[in-house]
């Protein structure tokens, strides 16, 4: 199976991450899909938030079956030049067959790509806590609180 895993962050994100000496976000998925996928995975990161020719030469996007989309410290209603490319992204994704899981930052994007809006809570930041997350082999991830 074929994985697109797109990284939300922009590169000073990263390297924050790097120089406190942990993984990146993209990092971290990278590990957890190699670890808990019962099937051969090859996955393919792009970073649309650092590079505008993010997918690798003769690579395209009907190449992959599945799209994770990694959290990242941007926030979608700041509409940067970092933040366009990854909703065109998205936008071109929606015309392809292929599965897309999004967590926070790729929800924000993918909800804003298909149209939705994102607001600010009112009330500040929040955290949720998922447990007992599951990959099966479509490579879905069912979550229960």
């Amino acid at each position: 199976m074929n994985i697109l895993l797109v990284d939300g962050n922009e590169k000073e994100a990263s390297d924050r991450y790097i120089k406190l000496g942990m993984d990146t976000q993209f990092q971290v998925y990278e590990k957890i899909l190699k670890k808990y996928s019962s099937s051969t995975i090859n996955i393919t990161t792009i970073h649309p938030a650092v590079h505008n020719n993010y997918l690798p030469s003769g690579i395209s996007l009907d190449d992959f079956e599945a799209v994770a989309w990694t959290g990242s410290l941007l926030n979608i209603y700041n509409m940067t030049k970092s933040i366009t490319n990854q909703i065109d992204l998205a936008k071109e994704l929606f015309k392809k067959k292929n599965k897309i899981f999004g967590s926070c930052w790729g929800l924000q994007v993918l909800v804003t790509a298909a149209g939705g809006k994102v607001r600010k809570n009112p009330n500040g930041l929040e955290a949720v806590l998922a447990k007992n997350i599951t990959l099966n082999l479509q490579l879905e991830l069912e979550i229960y609180f």
